[in-house]
């Protein structure tokens, strides 16, 4: 839950909004950095979820949205960052 706080209120304001907000720029930072940076989002969601979960279901659930807004929930070794930088 902390993780996806700090994760919105950096990135509303930051990356949607398109307004610099410093403040959130630290919890944002330790969260994406914590436990070996397994959380860092600029990484493929699945790379994310194999690191948070052992569970197939539960990746399944956690990724299923991943398609409504047009992420590629898989790395692709063919693609710049594993296809999250296009």
């Amino acid at each position: 839950i902390h993780t996806c706080a700090a994760f919105l209120d950096c990135g509303l304001p930051n990356f949607i909004e398109e307004r610099l907000d410093v403040t959130t720029l630290p919890a944002f930072m330790v969260e994406a950095l914590k436990d070996g940076a397994k959380r860092w989002p600029l990484q493929p969601h699945s790379t994310m979820l194999d690191a948070l979960f052992d569970s197939p279901k539960l990746k399944a659930m956690a990724s299923f949205q991943d398609l409504y807004v047009g992420l590629e929930p898989y790395n692709n070794e063919h693609q710049l960052g594993g296809g999250v930088l296009q």
